[in-house]
């Protein structure tokens, strides 16, 4: 599974890669990283909305498309004619409440791809979530692949940091206001946890783990964002917020062949 992001911000950063080849690679499914000034655009609602055009009330909307598109690509490039039963997307949902917080809540959202031969991922993740440079299995490797980009994991957590800090006046808090809620990645029988960490003047993420999981033959990635509870059309929040992804996944799964879909909702807040 690779981490992008979408195709809307292809005209927006200026950067050089390190190595460029202009013929297509003949082993496309290796990582390029290229070098790219960092930015605090990732952690701002303004700077977010401008570089991705995707609003705030849609990142939960961004979050699922990019990490099922990160699966099925996957899918394609390691199990291209495999049947069904080795080719499954799963995808969970869920709300928790937040304490001593009324006008937000949590929510979550796991994206699970099989793996049935263990097949090796995520093998430097320092560079995956390096926020001065792209890491991606298709940035200039002239592939057709669901997504583009290099940093749609980096765009997440930056995501769950800007909304949470969006009332605070970041110029004098960045020290003391951090988004504690990690993305989660579980893959090849470890568990690995990346939270965001943000200062005046840089952005770092600090990794925890290898944790020992029993699951091998599978892929999952867990994530956070703070939503808010008003002015939902007079719905619920776990109605409202749950029901605008599963919407959302009925019709992104409609053009994806092959592939074994499911989703699950749950977690009443």
């Amino acid at each position: 599974m690779s981490d992008r992001s979408t195709n809307q911000e292809t005209n927006q950063h200026v950067d050089s890669p390190k190595k460029i080849s202009k013929k297509p690679d003949p082993s496309p499914r290796g990582p390029v990283a290229t070098i790219t000034k960092q930015s605090m655009a990732y952690i701002t609602i303004k700077g977010i909305e401008s570089e991705t055009s995707c609003l705030e009330r849609d990142w939960s909307l961004f979050a699922l498309k990019e990490l099922a598109d990160n699966a099925f690509d996957f899918l394609n490039d390691y199990y291209p004619n495999a049947a069904k039963k080795a080719r499954k997307i799963s995808i969970r949902t869920w709300i928790d409440s937040i304490p001593n917080i009324d006008d937000r809540v949590m929510l979550r959202m796991t994206v699970e791809n099989s793996n049935v031969n263990n097949i090796p991922i995520f093998e430097n993740l320092e560079d995956v979530f390096d926020f001065n440079q792209w890491y991606s299995t298709k940035r200039y490797q002239y592939r057709e692949t669901c997504g583009s980009l290099g940093d749609g994991l980096k765009r997440i957590l930056g995501m769950g940091y800007a909304s949470w800090t969006s009332n605070d006046n970041l110029e004098i808090s960045y020290e003391y206001n951090q988004w504690n809620e990690p993305l989660i990645l579980r893959y090849n029988g470890i568990e690995y946890k990346a939270f965001i960490l943000v200062d005046d003047d840089k952005i770092e993420v600090d990794i925890r783990g290898p944790t020992r999981i029993n699951a091998s033959n599978l892929t999952e990635v867990q994530i956070a964002l703070s939503v808010k509870t008003k002015g939902l059309q007079g719905e619920q929040p776990t109605a409202y917020w749950l029901g605008k992804l599963e919407k959302y996944y009925k019709i992104y799964r409609l053009v994806k062949r092959q592939t074994e879909f499911s989703f699950v909702r749950g977690g009443e807040y």
